[in-house]
């Protein structure tokens, strides 16, 4: 079930286990990325993003393979959607984001259950709308919105930019379209 993630290629040579000096690179510079937004939305605003992040992504791989390009954009939707949802309860502001709540939910579901271009391009196009919403409501809030706008900012940003991921590896490549590009017959 979660073979893909355990299961990671390595490198023996005669001194033992070679580690991809890249990856390491990018968990440290993760790890700094992840503490510096604790340290700046704190762990009220941050926690509850965080956890369905990670638990999205490693429920999201254990899909298919057809789902494969689309595992970030839900797991940064369900990450967004999951914090949304717990703001609106604990602040118990219903009317303002129910309809928000809907339509992600059911951009996240469509997704989930026909993984595929026109699902994510739209789920990216209501978060772009929003995101250019998000954006005018900073200009005028206050400073006890500002750190919420800007994780919904920074929540939408990475929806969008797992959306564009996503669509250009399952853009089909050129080489297997003309692959399977019909070939007239061949006089002998």
């Amino acid at each position: 079930m979660f073979e893909s993630i355990t299961n990671a290629p390595t490198h023996d040579s005669a001194d033992g286990p070679r580690h991809d000096t890249k990856k390491i690179v990018f968990q440290v510079l993760g790890g700094l990325a992840g503490w510096a937004l604790a340290q700046y939305f704190g762990a009220s605003l941050f926690l509850i993003p965080t956890l369905a992040l990670i638990g999205a992504y490693l429920l999201a791989r254990a899909f298919n393979a057809q789902k494969a390009p689309f595992v970030h954009v839900v797991a940064w939707q369900t990450a967004h959607l999951a914090w949304f949802v717990a703001g609106t309860i604990v602040l118990r502001q219903f009317a303002p984001v129910l309809l928000d709540i809907l339509i992600m939910a059911a951009l996240l579901l469509w997704l989930l259950a026909r993984p595929g271009r026109l699902p994510a391009i739209c789920l990216a196009g209501f978060n772009v709308f929003s995101l250019a919403i998000n954006i005018y409501q900073l200009s005028s809030a206050d400073a006890a919105m500002l750190k919420p706008l800007l994780l919904h900012l920074l929540l939408r940003l990475g929806i969008v930019s797992s959306v564009i991921v996503a669509v250009l590896k399952s853009a089909p490549s050129q080489t297997a379209a003309a692959a399977e590009e019909p070939r007239p017959p061949q006089a002998a």
